[in-house]
């Protein structure tokens, strides 16, 4: 497999994954059995979406084909004024991200290692570049960002869509090989109610248990 074949579904296919274990979890008292099996199910995911996030770290923004300049413009536009109503169209063709319109409250990107808008202003292309794709990980590793959904959401989940937002907003792709191949067809796990993740994911979905079972599986 090509090292960035669907790492974008997969990416989106852990934050879903750990965003409705979430919602079972809580379903049940922690002396349940369920309960300790979904957060079992939280712990290893959170070790996947940082071992993924690792591997789009290592690719360069040539292996991309992404716009650095415009990746730039993209971050100082939602640190400073966060996902807009045509940010959030374009972010609902994302399998796992469709549910992004339930969350009311307007999201401003803000680093784990405070960086102002002016200091990001400063920096060149490929150092916001590295930054946003640093703090991605350190948000995604932290265990204190997994102690509950609307943690988990604000510090993790919304960075994740955050971050490939810029990069496809520049033009990055994930689904063709390194030659200019063909496209990817892999499945992208969603949820039962909902989800999208690109244009080009539109397969059958399997129930929530095999999506588990898959993303858990792809590394």
């Amino acid at each position: 497999m090509n090292k960035k074949e669907n790492l974008d579904a997969l990416l989106a296919a852990l934050t879903w994954l750990i965003r409705t274990s979430f919602d079972v979890k809580d379903q049940f008292s922690p002396d349940d059995s369920i309960h300790a099996e979904m957060q079992d199910l939280i712990l290893e995911a959170r070790r996947n979406l940082a071992e993924h996030l690792r591997k789009l770290r290592a690719l360069t923004p040539v292996e991309l084909g992404l716009s650095l300049g415009i990746f730039k413009d993209t971050v100082l536009n939602l640190m400073l004024t966060g996902f807009s109503p045509s940010s959030m169209r374009f972010l609902q063709n994302h399998a796992a991200f469709s549910d992004i319109s339930e969350m009311r409250e307007r999201y401003v990107y803000e680093f784990a290692e405070p960086i102002d808008i002016f200091a990001a202003q400063s920096l060149e292309p490929l150092q916001l570049y590295a930054a946003s794709l640093t703090d991605a990980l350190l948000s995604a590793e932290n265990p204190d960002n997994y102690t509950s959904k609307r943690r988990f959401d604000r510090y993790v989940y919304k960075k994740v869509l955050a971050l490939l937002f810029a990069i496809e907003s520049a033009g990055g792709r994930f689904d063709e090989d390194d030659d200019g191949g063909q496209e990817s067809d892999a499945s992208v796990p969603r949820r039962p109610f909902p989800p999208h993740l690109t244009g080009e994911a539109e397969e059958a979905i399997p129930e929530a248990a095999e999506s588990a079972i898959e993303a858990m599986s792809l590394k």
